[in-house]
């Protein structure tokens, strides 16, 4: 049974870093682009998306 110990703290350890990321290394290296780039990071911000699917502008045309 060490083995799932072992993997349920493997999946605690992802689920933490993936909120890490999400909500504070994302949001911070987001503020530098729109500082050093401002309406057009915003506009591509808006095209593409964060993680995985399809760009807003592709779930308007359908």
């Amino acid at each position: 049974m060490a083995g799932v110990g072992a993997s349920r703290a493997v999946l605690l350890g992802c689920i933490a870093l993936l909120l890490v990321v999400n909500l504070v290394l994302v949001p911070r290296e987001e503020r530098t682009l729109e500082a050093a780039f401002g309406q057009a990071y915003l506009m591509y911000k808006k095209r593409v998306p964060r993680w995985l699917g399809q760009a807003n502008s592709l779930r308007q045309e359908l």
